[in-house]
């Protein structure tokens, strides 16, 4: 599930940017040949990103303490992402 949620992904930046889609046999050929510092970044930051949502739904069920670690796990595993996120949620609630 997670390679074919990847594949949507890829598929849906490929049409933003106005590239061709390709078939999912070919981005699991590509996936299987990315080095091991290549698949360890791309984890790293999905599970920034799976932390700051998980961070969220917790400050939102006022579970303060357990939402801060997971925002404090995704601004280190994906600080990019995360402080982008807050930036946004910032300035439209402003």
């Amino acid at each position: 599930m997670d390679i074919k949620t990847r594949y949507v992904e890829e598929m849906a930046a490929r049409r933003r940017s106005g590239n061709p889609e390709i078939s999912f046999l070919e981005f699991s050929h590509i996936l299987n040949q990315a080095t091991l510092q290549e698949k360890w970044s791309r984890n790293i930051h999905r599970m920034g990103r799976l932390m700051f949502r998980k961070a969220g739904l917790m400050i939102g069920e006022e579970q303060y303490i357990s939402g801060s670690y997971n925002l404090i796990g995704a601004c280190l595993l994906a600080p990019n992402l995360t402080f982008g996120k807050l930036l946004d949620l910032y300035q439209n609630k402003t």
